[in-house]
């Protein structure tokens, strides 16, 4: 028997970790430390994350601790070329020889998926060698890590269930913050 059932495409691992990013940015921001501080957090495999350079160790994976220390030392930062915002890069790859380079990174302004190459005066070479920096202090993802995916609900109901409540999130209808 023959049906015909709606063919859907599954979305790839990256594409849905870069729109957890986007969307919960402002939740992983507030709870930088939190997470820092709890390796299940911190460890988190983040699908999108990648620095790569074919000259200076090839491509490397970033957990979400790496991407949240750099961003809150002002590494892996840069001017969104939409809002003028703060845009927080989370992929980067390119050649330090010729300069040629993609970067990904997602605006805490409006919140903007900004595609393409390094904006304003940031050099390909220094934002790649920060980069190498902050991933040798966190060099992998933890393999007891919670799944990306779980961490913003984890976040909210810690937060609604007695630790203080942080810009950013809202409790359930009826339920009061601490």
């Amino acid at each position: 028997m023959e049906t015909n059932l709606p063919v859907t495409t599954p979305v790839p691992l990256g594409l849905r970790h870069e729109e957890i990013l986007r969307e919960h940015l402002p939740i992983f921001l507030d709870h930088g430390e939190e997470i820092l501080e709890d390796p299940r957090l911190a460890g988190a495999h983040v699908s999108c994350a990648v620095f790569g350079c074919c000259y200076a160790g090839g491509r490397v994976d970033v957990p979400l601790c790496a991407l949240l220390d750099a961003w809150s030392r002002g590494r892996l930062c840069g001017p969104c070329p939409r809002c003028g915002g703060l845009l927080r890069i989370h992929h980067l790859t390119g050649s330090s020889l010729s300069g040629s380079h993609y970067l990904r990174g997602i605006c805490d302004r409006c919140p903007a998926l900004v595609a393409g190459r390094l904006p304003g005066a940031m050099i390909f070479s220094v934002v790649l060698a920060e980069g190498r920096k902050i991933l040798r202090e966190h060099p992998a993802s933890c393999p007891g890590a919670f799944p990306l995916e779980e961490i913003p609900g984890i976040l909210a109901r810690r937060t609604c269930s007695g630790r203080p409540r942080r810009a950013g999130l809202n409790c359930r209808p009826g339920e009061p913050s601490r």
